[in-house]
C-alpha cells in the first residue's frame, strides 16, 4: 500500500491517474502503472536534467522496492517508461528559444525548456548583462570557453482576455548559434583546411573569423599536430595558421558579432550575399564599363557565381532597370 505524505502528493497523483479507468488484476500491472505514473511526474516537472537525475534515482530506487514487495522481478519497467534524463545545457538552448521573434514570457521559455520562470529569469541575467542592474549579479554563461552575450530585447504586451495585465516578452535579434564541437584532430584540420581555402581564394574574413574561434579551442598538442602533418599540406595553409596564432598573441577576444557588426568586415561577395539572404534594401552604387550606376534603395538577387543583380526595390521582382554587377564593379553598398 502506498502512503502519502506532503511531499509526494503530486508524484502520487500522477500514480493514481493512471489507474483510472485501467481495471488492474495482476502485481504486473500494478508495478506497471506505478511506472508510468512516476514516468509522467519527472517528464511534467520543471527542473534542470541535474536536478531530474537526482529525482530519476529516487524514483528508480522506489519502484525497484515496491516492485520487490509486489514480488515483481521484472525491475526494469521503469526504466523503459523513464529513461535516464539527458543533460543538456540550458543556457545555450534558452539562446536558441530567444530566437523566436515574436518573443516569449519567462512562463513560457520555461514551460518550453522544463524548468521554472525562477531559473529562466537568473539565466536570461548571465546572458545579458544589462537585465542584471538590480539584484544579484550574475556570473555570465559560457560555451567552450567563451562568454555568451547576446542583446535581449524585453517588450510589454497588454493580455487580449485582460487588458489589466502586461505580459513581457524576451526575444534577441542577435541569431547567436553556440557550436562547440567534438572533433579529433584530423576533423579539426579538414575543417581549417576548409576555411583556409575560401580565405585563400575569395578573401573571406568570415572564414578567418571561424578559423580563429576554431584554433583557440584547441589543445597545444593538436595544434603541434596540425601543424606539423598538414603545415605543408597546401601554399599559404601554415601562414593561414601563423596569422590566427598573431591575432590570439595579441589578445584577440572571440565575441559574438551580430550580422550588422559583422558586415564592416565582409568583402564584396560576402555582404552581397548577406543582404540577399535577408533580403535586405541597400543603397548601392556601381561602376560598369565607364558609367555609373546609382540606385539608392535595391535589393540584391544573386545571378550567378560572384554575379549579382540590383533592383529597384520598388519595381521588385521586375528586373527592367536592374543591373547586373560583380564585387569589383562596386564602389559602395550599405
Amino acid at each position: 500500500m502506498l502512503h502519502r505524505s506532503d511531499s509526494s502528493n503530486s508524484i502520487i497523483d500522477k500514480i493514481e491517474k493512471t489507474w483510472e479507468g485501467i481495471e488492474i488484476k495482476t502485481k504486473p500491472e500494478l508495478a506497471q502503472s506505478i511506472a508510468e505514473g512516476m514516468a509522467d511526474y519527472l517528464r511534467s516537472y520543471p527542473a534542470p536534467a541535474s536536478y531530474k537525475q537526482k529525482l530519476w534515482d529516487s524514483c528508480n530506487q522506489w519502484y525497484r522496492r515496491t516492485a520487490g514487495r509486489l514480488g515483481v522481478s521484472d525491475g526494469a519497467a521503469f526504466e523503459e517508461e523513464m529513461p535516464r534524463p539527458v543533460e543538456r545545457d540550458l543556457g545555450v538552448d534558452l539562446v536558441k528559444a530567444l530566437h523566436d521573434a515574436g518573443g516569449k514570457t519567462k512562463e513560457q521559455l520555461g514551460k518550453d525548456l522544463g524548468v521554472g520562470e525562477k531559473t529562466i529569469q537568473t539565466e536570461l541575467r548571465a546572458l545579458d548583462p544589462s537585465l542584471q542592474e538590480r539584484g544579484k549579479r550574475v556570473r555570465p554563461l559560457r560555451l567552450a570557453g567563451q562568454e555568451l552575450h547576446p542583446q535581449i530585447q524585453v517588450r510589454e504586451q497588454t493580455d487580449p482576455d485582460n487588458p489589466r495585465i502586461t505580459k513581457r516578452l524576451y526575444h534577441t535579434e542577435n541569431r547567436l548559434h553556440p557550436i562547440a564541437l567534438q572533433l579529433n584532430t584530423q576533423e579539426a584540420a579538414t575543417l581549417l583546411l576548409a576555411l583556409f581555402r575560401r580565405y585563400d581564394e575569395e578573401g573571406s574574413i568570415l572564414s578567418l573569423e571561424m578559423a580563429l574561434d576554431i584554433w583557440d579551442q584547441l589543445s597545444d598538442p593538436g595544434k603541434d599536430r596540425i601543424k606539423e602533418i598538414y603545415g605543408d599540406k597546401e601554399i599559404g595553409f601554415r601562414s593561414f595558421i601563423e596569422e590566427i596564432e598573431a591575432e590570439l598573441e595579441e589578445g584577440r577576444l572571440i565575441v559574438f558579432h551580430s550580422e550588422d557588426e559583422q558586415r564592416e568586415l565582409l568583402s564584396g561577395d560576402e555582404l552581397c550575399m548577406n543582404l540577399f539572404k535577408n533580403a535586405d534594401i541597400c543603397h548601392v552604387k556601381i561602376r560598369r564599363g565607364g558609367t555609373k550606376y546609382e540606385i539608392p534603395k535595391a535589393r540584391i538577387i544573386r545571378e550567378g557565381h560572384k554575379s549579382w543583380i540590383a533592383v529597384p526595390s520598388d519595381e521588385y521582382p521586375d528586373k527592367t532597370n536592374a543591373i547586373s554587377f560583380t564585387e569589383q564593379d562596386l564602389v559602395d553598398i550599405r
